[in-house]
C-alpha cells in the first residue's frame, strides 16, 4: 500500500506547491549549470587543446576563463543554499 499511495502523495503535493517551487529549482539548475560548464572547461577543452606554441597560447586563455568562472560557481552555491532551504516560500505552516 505505501508502495502506490506514496508516489500519488508525493506527486500530489508537489502539484500543489509547484509556483512555489520555482525558486528553489532556479537555484538548483544554476548550481548545476554552472558547475557543469566550469567541468567542461577543466576536463574537455584540456583535452581539445592542440599541440606546439598554440598550446603556450590557449592554456593561459584557459586558466583565465577558469578562474573567471570560479565566482559564478561560487554564487551558484550562495543563492542555490539561500533559495533551496527556505522551507518557508515552499510551506505556509512554517511562516512565522
Amino acid at each position: 500500500m505505501l508502495l502506490v499511495v506514496g508516489p500519488i502523495a508525493l506527486t500530489v503535493f508537489v502539484l500543489a506547491y509547484r509556483r512555489r517551487l520555482s525558486s528553489p529549482a532556479t537555484g538548483m539548475g544554476v548550481l548545476f549549470g554552472s558547475l557543469f560548464i566550469l567541468w567542461v572547461l577543466m576536463t574537455d577543452a584540456m583535452k581539445m587543446l592542440p599541440q606546439g606554441i598554440f598550446q603556450i597560447l590557449l592554456i593561459p586563455a584557459l586558466l583565465a576563463s577558469i578562474l573567471f568562472g570560479l565566482p559564478f560557481v561560487l554564487t551558484a552555491a550562495v543563492l542555490c543554499v539561500h533559495h533551496v532551504f527556505r522551507t518557508a516560500d515552499v510551506h505556509e505552516v512554517l511562516r512565522r
